[in-house]
């Protein structure tokens, strides 16, 4: 008798180990899930909250979005920008993420092509990789990509990535950011057009207070605005005597400059 006994007692145990095994593993799926796509209960809640509002008021009200734009400045999944409905919140979000998780496949989950480009870029620039503004398509936004790596590397030939245009003001504008940053004059002189080298010059001459090289600018107004700025800066107002333009010389010899600096 009480062997039989002892033995369904032993059935009984394990029988309840599988129930506890299956229960836990049944907790652990749904945390994983909620994990997954909320990141934690309280997230879940809050969203739950969210979806209530928009059940009852409309998903697309303020108030329903406002609930959910919240949860999205401090959310950990990616299902959560899907709950938003105004385009540049919800691909502000899916832009967060991608920085966060430091993936770029999440920029190609966005619909519309100037936030996938402007997500490119800011990957670019977080995963300090120049190869990810190729996949910008806009011209100009991909302009800009090159120029901020071109700058921050202090490497003018990353210039010659941008495309030659009718004015070709892209790349020149890029050659006189880097010349800037290296105040060197011979990367100026790489631009194709008076207006751009004159600029350059000016920026270099400002930020420098050379006057020497404000003596290089051809045009005008670029020279007088050269000289006046390293007149104001160094106070000396005999460098408005090379001013040519009237106004501008009795404004500077009376001191009375309104300066902008370097672009």
């Amino acid at each position: 008798m009480y062997p039989k006994y002892n033995m369904q007692i032993r059935k009984g145990i394990i029988a309840w180990l599988w129930i506890l095994l299956f229960s836990v593993i049944a907790v652990l799926g749904i945390a994983y899930i909620i994990f997954k796509n909320y990141g934690d209960i309280k997230t879940l809640s809050k969203i739950m909250t969210c979806d209530k509002i928009a059940e009852t008021k409309g998903n697309t009200t303020k108030i329903a979005q406002d609930c959910y734009f919240d949860i999205y400045r401090n959310a950990q999944h990616l299902s959560i920008c899907n709950k938003i409905q105004e385009e540049l919140a919800k691909y502000s979000c899916y832009q967060s993420f991608a920085v966060a998780q430091n993936d770029l496949s999440i920029c190609d989950q966005i619909k519309i092509q100037p936030y996938v480009d402007n997500c490119y870029g800011v990957m670019a620039d977080a995963q300090n990789d120049i190869s990810i503004c190729d996949k910008i398509q806009n011209e100009g936004q991909r302009d800009e990509c090159y120029m901020s790596f071109a700058v921050s590397q202090k490497d003018v030939f990353i210039c010659n990535k941008i495309l030659e245009s009718a004015t070709d003001y892209s790349r020149n504008y890029c050659y006189g950011r880097v010349a800037l940053v290296k105040q060197d004059l011979s990367i100026c002189d790489m631009s194709t057009d008076k207006t751009s080298k004159d600029n350059c010059y000016r920026n270099i001459g400002a930020r420098t207070l050379d006057p020497s090289i404000c003596d290089k600018i051809q045009g005008t107004f670029s020279g007088d605005d050269c000289y006046q700025l390293v007149a104001f800066d160094t106070k000396n107002l005999s460098l408005c005597t090379k001013i040519q333009g009237l106004l501008m010389k009795k404004a500077c010899l009376k001191g009375d400059i309104d300066p902008v600096g370097p672009d």
